[in-house]
């Protein structure tokens, strides 16, 4: 399901603890625009490698899967003590 950024607020507060708000925007995003007040965590999805490139196709610098992403949200969410029936909102 899709939600504006209104709506996730309004959902978070609503849900309070059985939500876990996640931020997936790379370090850098977050480092240019800040990161919201009610974001529980940060687990990016995307991230720059060390070293890398410019992406000619996508007019940017190349991005890599973060390949613990799965991992981190299935043990951020035990953490919390949800589960996959529980609203997860990322952003």
């Amino acid at each position: 399901m899709y939600v504006d950024a209104k709506e996730a607020y309004e959902l978070k507060k609503k849900l309070g603890n059985k939500a876990l708000f996640v931020d997936i925007r790379t370090r850098g995003e977050i480092s240019y625009t800040g990161m919201p007040l009610d974001v529980d965590i940060h687990i990016p999805y995307m991230e720059h490698p060390y070293d890398a490139g410019w992406d000619e196709k996508n007019s940017r610098f190349q991005l890599e899967p973060n390949s613990a992403f799965a991992m981190e949200i299935a043990k951020r969410l035990s953490e919390y003590h949800l589960d996959k029936s529980d609203v997860l909102i990322l952003m």
